[in-house]
């Protein structure tokens, strides 16, 4: 899950706290749905039918990024970053 989320995944931390990955295979996503968050459809590059799994609640963001957190490669210093300031040990947004 790690490699996937640091090849696809979006992270996003400001007034609104949210992991965003998509594909155009629903199944692929719906597993994801054990950590929280939903599945829906998104708009399609060229028409094609796509997908996003988003995770938004606070807690869930913490809690995912807490169990990859150890084997993230690119993204690791963001979910450092994030991590902090979900935790409220930071001010700043990123």
């Amino acid at each position: 899950m790690a490699g996937y989320f640091d090849a696809a995944g979006c992270l996003s931390v400001g007034r609104a706290v949210q992991i965003v990955i998509g594909n155009h295979d629903r199944f692929r996503l719906s597993w994801l749905c054990g950590w929280g968050g939903a599945v829906r459809p998104a708009s399609g590059r060229l028409g094609a039918e796509y997908f996003e799994w988003r995770l938004q609640r606070r807690q869930d963001v913490i809690d995912f990024l807490e169990e990859i957190r150890p084997y993230l490669v690119w993204k690791a210093e963001k979910a450092d970053q994030a991590l902090a300031q979900l935790r409220g040990t930071v001010s700043h947004a990123l």
